[in-house]
């Protein structure tokens, strides 16, 4: 049956109800996509706020540096700084960070003497997982992962001068978490560590081995990524230095900063069999001015002293060989050896020689017998050494030389050419003093031996043997000549 217009009565019906469930559903879609652009997009804000605080607290850490340092330095007792807002907390650590400073293998035995040693402390800003925060003079941020600086700490390295002034911020009374719209910073005094007025032996140049400082901290591998990018030092693995420097701290949250003193040399304690004494900076041709050994030797029967060293391609062996069938009663003063001075550099290979010398043969001004009756060897002395074409004969050498040139040319203490055949003598101290520089300016001079019994058994007595270095010395290159440590305090409260 049809309606009026031909319209039946069911389908009108059935296009009456699907209207309002159709507008239903649209205004459903529009409310969850409403829903859907406010929940992500509150969160969107959300982290373009956080990111916004985060990056304004960076504005205001490196604001607080500046004002610490001026504070720490001494140049003014109080300064006080608006914080601004944010959703952050800020918080005073006392206890974040240290830093030391050591002086390692000052003498060539490998000892380390600590100079400084002070706690950092830190002021942080929270947001998240996001930390901004004021250490040392610096600052650093990190979002869990790794540290990176943001400012750069109170570090002065400059020429071979270090000027380290270690800043440490505690806490004043008024100081508790949150975020405070004002900073009140306050001089906390300065202490001269390094050079100690109250100590004669704290003083500068610093000469021999290294300065190693060591900072211990969450932001390490921001402190890491500075020493790197802005001094330089080299940063070094842990098992590169002394048990003393790396037993009292976290190595897995510690940086260690090495500085090569600039050397200039000096009487050594014996280094023993297989260690070295440094030459650190070493001037040029002509800069070595001693090099000299005091043995002490019970049984000097066919016994042999190598100081040798190398770098690159470059070698360089001064030899001792003491005769056989020397009783082990023999004084060492008395006894007879020779001596082999070597050099090569990948192309070249020369060879001097002096036979038969005793510390008791008169008119000798390399080998002498000193007031203990030991033995002193000098190869910088004017002895006449002779060019020896053959190597044949050097059996305890701790290289291989081989080849050696018929003709030795080297640069004299002068700064002139000299050159040599074989048989032809020159004094010793020409060629030790040019083959050094050919060596520097930075190279280690090891120390091997054998003593007694066909080299079996150490007969050699290391508390009254030594070794004496000394040269002229550069400040070029990055070695460090004078180091200035202070340990400047800053309170730090909050309003």
């Amino acid at each position: 049956m049809l309606d009026v217009g031909g319209i039946r009565g069911g389908e009108k019906t059935d296009r009456a109800a699907t209207a309002p469930i159709g507008v239903v559903l649209l205004i459903g879609i529009t409310l969850v996509g409403t829903l859907a652009v406010v929940t992500f997009g509150s969160t969107a804000i959300a982290d373009i706020q956080q990111t916004a605080d985060v990056e304004r607290s960076e504005h205001v850490m490196t604001k607080f540096a500046s004002q610490a340092s001026l504070v720490a330095l001494g140049e003014t007792e109080t300064q006080t700084m608006a914080t601004g807002d944010s959703a952050g907390t800020m918080t005073v650590v006392e206890d974040a960070g240290r830093m030391q400073v050591w002086h390692v293998n000052a003498s060539g035995a490998g000892a380390a003497e600590r100079l400084a040693d002070g706690s950092l402390g830190s002021v942080t800003y929270r947001n998240g997982d996001d930390t901004v925060a004021f250490q040392g003079g610096g600052v650093w941020r990190t979002d869990g992962d790794a540290a990176r600086m943001v400012s750069p700490p109170q570090f002065h390295y400059r020429g071979a001068t270090l000027t380290l002034p270690i800043v440490s911020v505690t806490a004043g009374e008024t100081v508790a978490s949150g975020g405070p719209s004002r900073v009140r910073l306050t001089d906390n005094g300065t202490t001269r560590v390094f050079p100690d007025p109250n100590d004669p032996d704290s003083t500068n140049p610093v000469t021999n081995g290294s300065v190693v400082v060591a900072v211990e901290s969450d932001y390490h591998d921001g402190w890491r990524e500075y020493f790197e990018r802005r001094t330089t030092g080299s940063v070094v693995s842990p098992a590169d230095l002394p048990a003393d420097v790396t037993d009292d701290v976290d190595t897995s949250r510690t940086v260690f900063l090495e500085l090569e003193s600039i050397g200039g040399g000096g009487v050594f304690e014996w280094p023993g069999d297989g260690g070295s004494v440094p030459v650190r900076g070493l001037a040029g041709e002509g800069a070595l001015e001693d090099f000299s050994t005091e043995l002490s030797i019970s049984n000097p029967n066919n016994a042999w002293v190598s100081f040798h060293a190398e770098n690159g391609d470059r070698r360089f062996e001064a030899l001792l060989e003491f005769d056989n069938g020397q009783g082990a009663g023999t004084p060492v003063c008395e006894a007879t050896f020779d001596t082999h001075i070597l050099y090569g550099n990948g192309t070249d290979t020369h060879h001097w020689r002096l036979l038969d010398s005793t510390g008791t043969e008169t008119g000798n001004e390399f080998a002498d017998c000193s007031g203990d009756g030991d033995l002193t060897v000098d190869f910088a002395s004017t002895e006449e050494f002779t060019y020896d074409t053959g190597t044949g004969d050097v059996e305890d050498a701790v290289y291989d030389w081989e080849n050696v040139n018929d003709t030795a040319t080297i640069v004299g203490t002068d700064g002139n050419d000299v050159s040599r055949d074989d048989g032809q003598s020159i004094a010793v101290v020409e060629p030790v003093s040019y083959y050094a520089a050919q060596l520097g300016p930075t190279f280690d001079l090891e120390v091997e031996y054998a003593t007694g019994g066909e080299g079996q058994g150490n007969q050699l007595d290391p508390g009254s043997s030594s070794l004496t270095l000394r040269y002229d010395a550069s400040g070029e290159g990055r070695y460090i000549t004078y180091l200035h440590v202070t340990e400047n305090g800053v309170i730090v409260e909050f309003a």
